[in-house]
């Protein structure tokens, strides 16, 4: 079928994609699904910029492994999930991470950012500074770690004498990070968005927990901050993920997001298609 992307004056201008995903949780899964659909679409991602989850899902996607951590985590039985758990007796966050983590290094081994041939960004909030914190080279690992320490669920991360913890908490949707091209299409993606979800909605969860209750109303300011950010900087195309779709700590929905990361991805394109032959 011929498109817009077949055209010679366009194909220039329109397969050049800078990347923006954002955190969610488990629902940062279906960015897996979203960067399917564009690469089978014939965008060319040149850089990704991504916060906690999405900076770990754009991380693998600029190593060239994606692929591979999708075949991991999609067959992954519960006794190696369980065993993937590290509890924290320091009570900075339930899990430590350190396990997860080097088991993907052993399965994906690390690389430094710089080296990559796709543009990188992971954002973290840097704690004690009081601000944001754009990783761009060095191990690709350390900065998703420090991207994706969640609050009450992930340790913080120390760094030379200061505290790494969740990039959402400040900024969720990095916009002003990505690296541009000339003439690129700025994408992002958001996984927390407030929009009806057609599919069964997840179970709302017990806000008698002190836990819950924190992270709700953590969600509630990060959602905040993420709609500043796309009225300062408005993306070529949105596509967006129903919040409802899964909650954050759903981490065995994987197969579900990514499917739905995939429908929310071919709407959003095709609209932009339609829009562009107006």
């Amino acid at each position: 079928m011929l498109s817009i992307f077949n055209s010679p004056k366009k194909k220039k201008s329109y397969r050049e994609v800078s990347l923006v995903l954002s955190g969610g949780g488990a629902r940062g899964f279906g960015h897996i699904g979203v960067i399917e659909v564009l690469v089978e679409k014939g965008f060319h991602i040149h850089s990704v910029s991504g916060t906690s989850m999405g900076a770990l899902i754009g991380g693998l996607y600029a190593m060239g492994k994606l692929h591979d951590f999708k075949q991991w985590v999609t067959t992954m039985g519960k006794f190696q999930a369980l065993d993937l758990i590290d509890f924290s007796i320091r009570r900075r966050g339930f899990l430590k991470g350190n396990r997860v983590f080097r088991k993907m290094k052993k399965l994906f081994p690390t690389v430094n950012i710089e080296e990559l041939e796709t543009g990188y960004s992971a954002i973290a909030t840097q704690l004690y500074a009081k601000k944001t914190v754009c990783f761009e080279k060095g191990d690709i690992y350390d900065a998703i770690r420090a991207s994706i320490a969640i609050p009450t669920i992930f340790s913080p991360v120390e760094i030379e004498n200061d505290v790494y913890i969740d990039g959402g908490v400040l900024n969720n949707i990095p916009v002003e990070y990505a690296k541009r091209k000339k003439k690129d299409l700025l994408i992002v993606v958001d996984v927390n968005a407030f929009i009806p979800y057609e599919g069964t909605k997840s179970k709302v969860r017990n806000l008698s927990s002190n836990v819950n209750v924190f992270t709700n109303a953590l969600s509630l300011l990060i959602e905040t901050n993420a709609r500043n950010s796309l009225k300062a900087f408005p993306p070529d195309i949105l596509i967006q993920l129903s919040r409802e779709s899964c909650n954050m700590h759903d981490f065995f929905k994987v197969k579900q997001q990514i499917e739905y990361g995939r429908q929310c991805a071919e709407k959003a394109i095709d609209d932009f298609l339609k829009d562009e032959k107006k």
